[in-house]
């Protein structure tokens, strides 16, 4: 519901920004009040139907409409940066080549949908995938010290990087990456900081194309992938080399 309400409001915006007259293009003031107004009302639109079905949906409604001014402050830092909204919830995918046992070459199709991309009207050609979590920076930053892990994101800047037009960002090139909480700790946070950028993802890419395949490779001849765990948690384990439990 949220990714729903979100793509919504970012093609309302893409919308009011086209019309003559509209004030939210040169006054700051305006433009943080519009979105403001924009996502109350669109998350009430959307949770509408939830809430009807189970009362107790409208404690989700109303805990993420507290983070909503500082989602609109987010998105403002964001557009003084120069990074604008282009569109969301697109399906990317790319094709993994590897050899088999045997020595033959094999392919398969890897696919997911990005939450969003944005790019930038500063720099040219530049673009960043975002993914939306429902989630605390506390959790996002555990994740982001294991990315080859759980790279997500990477599959999406390959696969814009091999074909843009899937994304139809024809002349842009995916060397940007971040997730976003749409669960910040309103009270814990001060500093109010509710995305985490993956690092260096040009020098990341050779390394997650070669894991990848490697990957794949010994899954597709049915060898044993490497534990998670140490030793004394997996070495009697009939599931070592499959589990990927996420504890660990």
């Amino acid at each position: 519901s949220l990714h729903a309400l979100l793509r919504n409001f970012y093609q309302s915006l893409k919308t009011e920004e086209q019309k003559s007259g509209t004030k939210i293009i040169d006054d700051v003031s305006a433009r943080r009040l519009w979105m403001q107004e924009q996502l109350k009302n669109q998350s009430e639109k959307e949770f509408k139907r939830l809430v009807e079905g189970d009362g107790r949906v409208l404690g989700v409604l109303r805990d993420w409409q507290k983070q909503i001014p500082s989602f609109v402050e987010w998105q403002l830092q964001r557009e003084a940066q120069g990074w604008h909204y282009h569109n969301a919830e697109h399906k990317v995918g790319f094709d993994l080549h590897f050899m088999n046992s045997d020595g033959d070459d094999q392919v398969i199709r890897i696919e997911g949908r990005a939450d969003r991309f944005d790019i930038n009207s500063q720099v040219q050609g530049q673009a960043e995938v975002i993914d939306y979590k429902n989630q605390s920076m506390a959790k996002l930053k555990k994740r982001s010290e294991h990315v080859l892990d759980d790279p997500q994101l990477l599959i999406y800047a390959r696969a814009v990087n091999e074909d843009p037009a899937s994304a139809h960002l024809q002349g842009h090139q995916i060397n940007h990456a971040q997730w976003v909480s749409l669960k910040l700790d309103l009270k814990r946070d001060k500093k109010l900081l509710r995305s985490l950028e993956v690092e260096d993802v040009p020098e990341l890419m050779p390394v997650f194309n070669q894991q990848i395949t490697e990957d794949v490779q010994k899954l597709w001849s049915r060898q044993e992938m490497t534990a998670f765990a140490p030793d004394g948690v997996c070495k009697y384990c009939e599931a070592r080399g499959i589990c990927r439990k996420g504890m660990w």
